[in-house]
C-alpha cells in the first residue's frame, strides 16, 4: 500500500506531499487542475521512463517520492533483489535532470526501472483514461482470467517450465552442432590413435633396436677388435695374461723369502682376476656377433616406424606419447560429448511430458473458470446499467488435441482466450474488440478490476477518470462498485462526478493558482463539511444554491449510508 507521495518540481508541481490511507481516496477539481499529473508521478514510482517535459520551468530536477508500507512477498522479494529491509517500508526515490542521468532508489540504494517494475508493476496498477483499450488485447484477456481465477502460480509454473523446456533445446541443439562441428577432428584423432597404438613403441625398445642395428652395421670391424683384443690379453705370442701368470710365479717364489712382497703379490693376483675375466667376457662376447641380413633388415624397418611416426607427431619418441594422450583425451571428451547429448534429450523429453502434463492441468482449470467469469462479469455490467448485457469467456482451442508440438504452446499455456460481448438483446456476443464502445469498454474493465482485486495481493489501484461517459444512476452504480473494489485493495481514484467522490474514504481537493508568473499545483484533504461542499459544486458548478447544497448532503449521506450497511 503506498501511504506516502511527495512530487516536487514536476511540470506545475512546486512541491506537495500526500498522506495516504486504506480505502477508497477521491481526488477532485476543476478540469486542468493538474490531477492527472498526480497519476504521471505515481507511474513513475513503478518504473516508468519520464519525459524531460515534466520538469518544472527554470528548475534543474524533479524528485517524486513514495513509501509503501510492506508485506510478507515484497518483503521476501526486496531482499530477494538485494535491498535491505527497514521498518517495514519500502521507500522508492525518482530524480529526473535536465542535464545529466537520471536516477532511481530503492531505500536509498541504486535501482533499475526494470527492478521498480518487477517489485511494484503488480502491485501498483494505474487505469487510465485509455487503458480500457487494453482489454482488446487477447494477452490481457488471459491474464485478466487467469488472475480472477487464482491460476497466477500455475501459469507461472507453467511459464518457468516452458523456459526450462526451450533452454534444453537450445542446449541440445548447441551440443549436436558442437559434435557435428567435432565429427571429422574426431575421426581424424582415431585413426592417428589407432596408428600410434597400433606401432606399440615404447623407449626401452627403441634404444635396444638402435644398438642392435648399429651393432650389425659394424660386425667386421667389432670381430676384427676382438681378435687383436684377445691376442693381445691372451692368445698372442706376447699376450698379457701368460706373461702376467709367468711374472706371478716369479713373485710367489720372491714372497717366500721376503714377505714384503706379499702385498704386490696379491694386487697381482687379482689382476689376473679381472683380466682372465675380460678375455671370457670378449670370448662369450665375439660368440654373440653374427651378420644376419635378415634380421638387420627387420631391425630397420621397425626403426623406420619410429622414424615416421616421431618425424609425423612432433619430432621425439616423448612427443608421439604426448600426441596419444592428448588424442586419448579428445576422444574421451567426444564419449562424455555423447553420454550428455543422449542424457539431455532425455531430460528434454521427460520435460516435455511435464510440460505437456501441466498445460492440459491448466487448460482444464481455464475452462471451468471461463464459465464463472463469465457469469460473474454478466451480473456485474448488468448492475452497471447494461441490462440486456451478455459477457462470454471462449478458451480456444475448445479442446486440446491428444499429441501437442512447441509450436502449440506460449510461456502461458496451450491457450488463448477471447472476450465475447453483446449490449444488445438477441444479439450473440462477438469479440470485444469489434463491438464494445470506449463507454463499454470502460465499464467492462471495472468489472473485470472488481473481480481482480479478489484474486491478487494486497495491491494499490488508481483509476484515472474511468467514469467517462457516464453520468446519473450508473455513475452512482460505478460509485458503489469502486468502493467495493476499495475493501480489498487501496484505490486512488480521479473523478469529475460526484456521484463516484460521494463514496470515498477520503477526499482529497486538487487546485490550480496562477501568480504573474508561475501556476502552482496545490492539494489538500477535505473535512466532512467541506467534501459536501466539493461535490455540490461538482454538482452545480461556480453557483452552489441552497438546493445543490442539499442534493450534495443527501448524496454525501446515501453514500455513507450505503458503505455502513455494507461494512
Amino acid at each position: 500500500m503506498l501511504t506516502y507521495l511527495r512530487v516536487k518540481n514536476l511540470a506545475l508541481i512546486s512541491d506537495i506531499e500526500l498522506e495516504l490511507s486504506p480505502g477508497l481516496t477521491v481526488l477532485t477539481g476543476e478540469t486542468g487542475a493538474g490531477k492527472s499529473l498526480l497519476i504521471q508521478a505515481i507511474a513513475l514510482l513503478t518504473g516508468k521512463r519520464p519525459s524531460e517535459s515534466l520538469l518544472r520551468r527554470g528548475e534543474s530536477r524533479a524528485v517524486v517520492e513514495g513509501i509503501f508500507t510492506l508485506d510478507e512477498d515484497l518483503s521476501g522479494a526486496l531482499q530477494a533483489a538485494g535491498y535491505p529491509v527497514e521498518d517495514g517500508t519500502l521507500h522508492v526515490r525518482r530524480v529526473i535532470q535536465r542535464e545529466g542521468p537520471n536516477r532511481a532508489f530503492i531505500n536509498g540504494e541504486t535501482a533499475t526501472l526494470a527492478t521498480l517494475r518487477a517489485l511494484l508493476g503488480d502491485r501498483l496498477q494505474i487505469s487510465g483514461q485509455h487503458e480500457h483499450t487494453s482489454l482488446r488485447d487477447p494477452d490481457v484477456q488471459l491474464w485478466m482470467l487467469d488472475t480472477v481465477a487464482g491460476l497466477q502460480k500455475a501459469r507461472a509454473d507453467f511459464g518457468a517450465g516452458f523456459r526450462a523446456y526451450r533452454e534444453l533445446m537450445e542446449r541440445l541443439r548447441s551440443l549436436e552442432k558442437r559434435r557435428e562441428d567435432d565429427r571429422k577432428e574426431q575421426e581424424l584423432a582415431a585413426f592417428q590413435l589407432q596408428e600410434i597404438t597400433a606401432a606399440d613403441l615404447s623407449d626401452e625398445e627403441h634404444a635396444r633396436l638402435l644398438e642392435e642395428k648399429a651393432i650389425m652395421n659394424h660386425a667386421e670391424t667389432l670381430l676384427k677388435n676382438l681378435r687383436e683384443s684377445l691376442d693381445a690379453l691372451f692368445e698372442g705370442q706376447w699376450a698379457a695374461l701368460p706373461q702376467l701368470q709367468s711374472a706371478l710365479q716369479l713373485l710367489q717364489e720372491m714372497a717366500t723369502i721376503d714377505s714384503r712382497l706379499k702385498e704386490p703379490l696379491k694386487n697381482l693376483r687379482e689382476a689376473e682376476i679381472y683380466i682372465d675375466d675380460v678375455v671370457g667376457a670378449l670370448q662369450r662376447y665375439a660368440a654373440s656377433i653374427e651378420f644376419d641380413p635378415q634380421r638387420l633388415e627387420e631391425v630397420e624397418a621397425r626403426l623406420d616406424t619410429y622414424a615416421t611416426l616421431i618425424k609425423k607427431y612432433g619430432g621425439t619418441l616423448d612427443a608421439v606419447f604426448e600426441t596419444a594422450a592428448r588424442l586419448k583425451e579428445l576422444l574421451s571428451r567426444s564419449e562424455d560429448l555423447e553420454a550428455e547429448i543422449s542424457r539431455l534429450a532425455e531430460e528434454k523429453e521427460a520435460a516435455w511430458a511435464r510440460l505437456v502434463e501441466a498445460g492440459r492441468r491448466l487448460s482444464a482449470d481455464r475452462r471451468e473458470a471461463a464459465s464463472r467469469f463469465s457469469k460473474a462479469m454478466t451480473e456485474s455490467l448488468r448492475e452497471l446499467g447494461m441490462r440486456a448485457a451478455d459477457f462470454r469467456v471462449t478458451v480456444l482451442p475448445e479442446a486440446l488435441p491428444d499429441t501437442l508440438a512447441l509450436a502449440d504452446a506460449t510461456e502461458t499455456g496451450f491457450d488463448s482466450v477471447s472476450f465475447l460481448f453483446s449490449a444488445n438483446k438477441g444479439e450473440p456476443p462477438l469479440p470485444i474488440r469489434e463491438v464494445a464502445s470506449g463507454g463499454e469498454l470502460s465499464r467492462i474493465l471495472l468489472s473485470a478490476k472488481a473481480l481482480i482485486t479478489g484474486g491478487v495481493e494486497a495491491q494499490t489501484i488508481v483509476f484515472d477518470e474511468v467514469d467517462a461517459g457516464i453520468g446519473g444512476r450508473v455513475a452512482d452504480i460505478v460509485g458503489r462498485r469502486i468502493s467495493e473494489i476499495a475493501r480489498t485493495a487501496q484505490v486512488l481514484c480521479i473523478t469529475h462526478l460526484p456521484q463516484i467522490a460521494a463514496y470515498g474514504d477520503h477526499h482529497h481537493l486538487i487546485t490550480k493558482h496562477e501568480t504573474t508568473d508561475h501556476t502552482r499545483i496545490g492539494i489538500h484533504p477535505l473535512a466532512e463539511r467541506e467534501r459536501v461542499s466539493e461535490l455540490a459544486r461538482m454538482l452545480g458548478g461556480e453557483t452552489i444554491t441552497d438546493t445543490t447544497r442539499k442534493h450534495a448532503e443527501e448524496l454525501y449521506a446515501a453514500a455513507r449510508s450505503l458503505k455502513g450497511k455494507r461494512a
